[in-house]
Formats: C-alpha cells, sequence, structure tokens
C-alpha cells in the first residue's frame, strides 16, 4: 500500500505544479492573451492596430515568460528544487530579461 499511496502523491506533486506554472505562465502573458482575446471581438478597421501592438509586445513578455517556464521544468528533470516555483520563475525572468 505504501507504493501505491507515494505514486499518488508524486502524480499530485506534478499535477499541482503543473497547474501552477501555466497559471504563472498566464498570470505574465496577460497584456498578450486580453489583446488576442479582445481581436476576436474588434471590427476589421482595429485589428490591424491590436496586430501590431501584439506583435511589439511578444518579444518583452511572451518570449521571456516561455523560456522562463522551459528553466523552472528543467530545474524539476534535473532535480534541482531548492526554492518555490515562483521564485524560481521570477528569478529566471530576471535573468532573460537582464540579457536583452
Amino acid at each position: 500500500m505504501n507504493g501505491l499511496f507515494s505514486g499518488l502523491y508524486k502524480l499530485s506533486t506534478f499535477i499541482t505544479r503543473f497547474a501552477y506554472t501555466n497559471l504563472i505562465w498566464i498570470f505574465f502573458n496577460a497584456p498578450v492573451v486580453y489583446l488576442l482575446l479582445h481581436l476576436i471581438v474588434t471590427d476589421a478597421k482595429n485589428m490591424n492596430h491590436l496586430l501590431a501592438i501584439t506583435a511589439c509586445l511578444l518579444p518583452f513578455v511572451f518570449f521571456p515568460a516561455t523560456t522562463a517556464l522551459y528553466g523552472v521544468v528543467r530545474r524539476w528533470i534535473i532535480k534541482e528544487n531548492d526554492s518555490g516555483l515562483l521564485i524560481t520563475f521570477g528569478v529566471s525572468i530576471k535573468k532573460i530579461i537582464g540579457k536583452v
């Protein structure tokens, strides 16, 4: 029975971490998500402006957040879980933005 509970614990930990990192990623990408959702309901004359704003935001919002997400997952794979997910994500974001 001990093996069953340890397996369930590992599975629930993985699912929780996966959901939490995706929520952090969505939070950091909120401006891009908002603009893309706004594109769905907008008329054709404003579409070009929203696409231009979204294209300008991508290098500064979407790509660093995605790279930081990969960094957090990389730390899981090599089992370097010395700090929390939000701290690891924030440190990764700071490193990436500092390079830009």
